[in-house]
């Protein structure tokens, strides 16, 4: 598949929104109970974007023919706060070229390590990135806890 990596800005929010549901609903949302994964997909609304792209940190987004296919958000001080592909894009290198691109960022903006919050689903990903896991935490998303790992990258 052909697709490309770009900034993304504040109108990609509507697409970013998709992409995000879609993944916490399918793929990114195994290992959770369907209350845990609704909690999760319900912290995708424009607000929350808004909020993000308020905070200083850089998004990312693949794109190809059909749109947005998945998205990175990054802190200047190399805290990756999303990393999501479309369960369709799944194993296509996709969110290896975005948390490049995250790295990249982050490297450039001076930080010497990336740090990431990553789901049940993720740890796999992650730990073949080079990541090593931190810790097991206990995270609560409106009112429901969930289990996700601490891990860092250094860079």
């Amino acid at each position: 598949m052909k697709y490309s990596i770009r900034t993304a800005n504040r109108e990609d929010i509507p697409s970013l929104i998709t992409v995000f549901q879609a993944a916490v609903r399918s793929t990114a949302g195994r290992g959770y109970t369907p209350e845990q994964t609704e909690a999760w997909a319900a912290r995708g609304t424009s607000a929350r974007f808004l909020e993000l792209f308020g905070s200083g940190m850089a998004f990312f987004t693949a794109e190809a023919a059909s749109g947005c296919i998945g998205f990175a958000a990054v802190s200047s001080a190399g805290f990756l706060h999303s990393l999501f592909v479309g369960p369709e894009l799944q194993r296509k290198g996709v969110a290896r070229a975005l948390l490049d691109s995250a790295v990249l960022f982050a490297q450039e903006h001076g930080a010497d390590h990336m740090g990431a919050e990553v789901s049940v689903a993720a740890l796999p990903f992650f730990r073949g990135a080079g990541f090593a896991l931190l810790r097991e935490q206990t995270v609560c998303l409106n009112g429901i806890a969930l289990t996700n790992y601490r891990m860092r990258l250094q860079l």
